[in-house]
Order: structure tokens, then sequence, then C-alpha cells
């Protein structure tokens, strides 16, 4: 089927015969998930009215091989006082102090190629950190820095991080070696997905006891890892 110009009519009127109700079902879903309209019929108003419209959209992030896969920077050379407004502009929480923002100062003009490992790659229910760590290495990636949480939170938002189909994405600077099963998080970070305020949230998991035994939620989870870093 050939695409209306604008100015032509549609011969049928009632333009959704022939279309199945799981396939309308996915379109209003994913109407809801672009216009962050928690109502269906709310949702399709907002197409109708004209209020939204449909756009191709040209995304910043695919995958491949089972990853997710998308770069980041080039870095400005900002100050952490200039990250920290700029994080507080597009409304993500923050619960990391100074420190952390001092150390994702960088130099200008450094583009990084990071891969999410997404924890539908593995069997388990509840995939551990050592499950992610054991698959870096078989993959060859490398330990991102700690300035790659700082600029996922800045890169994305709320809507593409779920389009993703993620619920927060864990970044761990201070090691890529096993864990024991108890002790503390070595460097470790997370940008989430905050449903009820629809917008993202940035935390320190340093040091945070954890059981990996427990694992993550296989559903929600990814990590990020540092594919190459060159300077433009």
């Amino acid at each position: 089927m050939g695409k209306l110009a604008q100015g032509d009519t549609v011969m049928n009127e009632f333009a959704i015969a022939d279309v199945l109700p799981g396939k309308l079902n996915a379109l209003v879903k994913n109407i809801m998930l672009q216009t962050g309209e928690t109502d269906p019929n709310k949702a399709v108003k907002l197409i109708n009215s004209g209020k939204w419209v449909a756009a191709e959209w040209d995304r910043s992030w695919h995958r491949e091989n089972g990853l997710i896969r998308f770069s980041v920077g080039p870095t400005d050379g900002a100050t952490s006082d200039q990250l920290v407004s700029r994080l507080e502009a597009r409304n993500v929480l923050s619960f990391a102090d100074q420190g952390f923002y001092s150390g994702c100062e960088s130099s200008k003009g450094i583009v990084t190629e990071i891969a999410v490992l997404p924890g539908t790659l593995f069997p388990h229910k509840k995939p551990r950190t050592n499950n992610f760590l054991t698959e870096v290495k078989n993959r060859g990636l490398l330990k991102p820095s700690r300035k790659i949480a700082f600029l996922i939170a800045e890169k994305f938002t709320h809507n593409e991080i779920k389009a993703m189909g993620l619920g927060y994405i864990i970044v761990m600077p201070g090691s890529i070696e096993c864990l024991p099963d108890f002790g503390r998080h070595p460097e470790t970070f997370s940008v989430a997905r905050v449903p009820e305020s629809g917008s993202l949230a940035l935390t320190d998991l340093t040091n945070t006891l954890v059981a990996d035994s427990l694992g993550w939620d296989r559903e929600d989870c990814a990590f990020a890892f540092t594919v190459s870093e060159r300077q433009l």
C-alpha cells in the first residue's frame, strides 16, 4: 500500500476495518509510550487533535548481537558544577555526591562507544552480577569510567530507556573482576527510570551491601560497558 499525500482522500472511511485488534492495541500502547499519557483515550486524542504529530524516529541507539549499542559525547570539558546543573535542567534526580561529578570531569572531544548488556541475555530469572562480568570478558568489552553514568543520564529520557525495554542501567567503574557472593559493591552507579515522575534517577550504589546470589531483575536490568573511546 502506498503512502497518502497531503490532500488525498481515504476511500474507505472506516480505515481500521482490516486491522487486527492486536495491531490496534500495540499502536495505542506505542502512542501512550511516546506521549507519556497513561490514559489510552487521551493519548489517541493527542494525535487526533494534532497536538502530537507522528514522525519517523531518528533513534540514537540500536540493537546488535543481543546488545544495545550507542555512543556518548563528545565531552565538552564542563566543570562538576556545570554537570550538576545540566542534570537538574533535565529533571534528573541525583543521589550522588559532589565527588561523583568531580570524577566525571574530562577533557574536550572524547566520544565513547557503549555496549549495554540486558538481563534478557541470560536464561536465569535473576541474573547475577558475575553473569554480566563473565559475559563482558567473553565479548572483550572494557571497564566503563564513572562519567559514562552521567552521560547516559544526560543523553536519554525516561521514555527512551523504557523503549529499550529497561528499568535501569548499571555502570560499574570499580571492577570487572568477578565478585564474592556477599560483600559490598565496588564503585557502582545506576541510571533508573522513575515511573511516578517520568524522569530518571542517577544513584551511587558504591559500598552498598550486596548478596550476588539474589541477582538482578532479568526484565529490567542492564549493565553498560565500554567498547572503545576516541578523541575528536
